[in-house]
């Protein structure tokens, strides 16, 4: 059978490309550990734990799929170079977690990451007391998005050698720091927005081909840019005001609002 359903405490270590649907139950000490497995597995109840090694898919069927149980909820090996297309598939669900990974594992640039349909864009949102520093070296496809909301504004979320991420999803930065680093960058996303107490930093030598249909700042956010850096966009709010006059906006433009040597175009 190219299907079949299982329920509870899953340890699968063979090379397959099965359909799993996991939907009975859950181990609140278990754990899902994919270690060799090539297929999909569908999940379609909340489970504690996950870990993705090679080229799983994980395909959400309900909201908040992971249970906010401990502060390592999701993690990506970091010591397996084969680790290629490793996806998560939000499905159009969007999903809560509080954090990524236990510490800054995420070390190698690899294919792995999140992704939504086309017709069914979701977030991923990161919130609450273990929402901490996180560091990440993976992607975002399709239409996901990220909400980064710790309850700290000292903590941040630095995307690392994470090249060119092609979501056409939101990345929504409401408290705390979301950071480009290594040459990361994001160009083909629908709406950046940062609140009051939020900041979104590019370092120079991030953030090229930047792009997002919009860029939304409250009164209170920041953007930090680094030297070369260019956020395009097609439509820049600040507060509840569009700027519609086309040019080129720095520092000395908004004060209160860009920091460092880049700008918005």
């Amino acid at each position: 059978k190219d299907t079949f359903t299982v329920g509870g405490w899953f340890d699968f270590a063979l090379e397959t490309k099965f359909k799993v649907y996991f939907e009975k139950g859950y181990s609140v000490s278990g754990s899902i550990n994919l270690y060799g497995f090539r297929g999909e597995l569908h999940l379609m109840t909340q489970v504690t734990k996950i870990d993705v090694f090679y080229r799983s898919q994980i395909v959400s069927e309900i909201e908040d799929v992971l249970l906010n149980s401990g502060v390592k909820s999701f993690n990506w090996s970091n010591h397996n170079t084969e680790l290629n297309g490793s996806r998560f598939n939000l499905n159009g669900f969007t999903q809560h977690y509080p954090v990524l990974t236990s510490g800054n594992v995420m070390t190698y640039s690899q294919n792995y990451g999140f992704t939504s349909p086309a017709d069914k864009p979701a977030n991923v949102v990161l919130e609450g007391a273990y929402t901490k520093n996180c560091r990440y070296n993976g992607h975002f496809y399709g239409t996901a998005g990220l909400v980064w909301n710790p309850d700290s504004a000292d903590y941040s979320f630095t995307f690392t050698n994470s090249l060119d991420n092609s979501s056409s999803g939101e990345l929504i930065v409401s408290n705390g720091t979301v950071r480009l680093a290594g040459g990361s960058s994001f160009t083909n996303l629908t709406r950046l927005a940062v609140s009051a107490g939020g900041t979104f930093a590019v370092d120079e030598g991030s953030g090229g081909n930047f792009f997002a249909g919009t860029v939304e700042a409250e009164a209170g956010a920041k953007l930090e840019l680094g030297t070369g850096v260019t956020l395009a966009t097609e439509k820049f709010k600040i507060g509840e005001t569009e700027i519609t006059d086309v040019g080129r906006y720095t520092a000395a433009d908004y004060p209160d609002l860009i920091d460092g040597l880049g700008a918005v175009e």
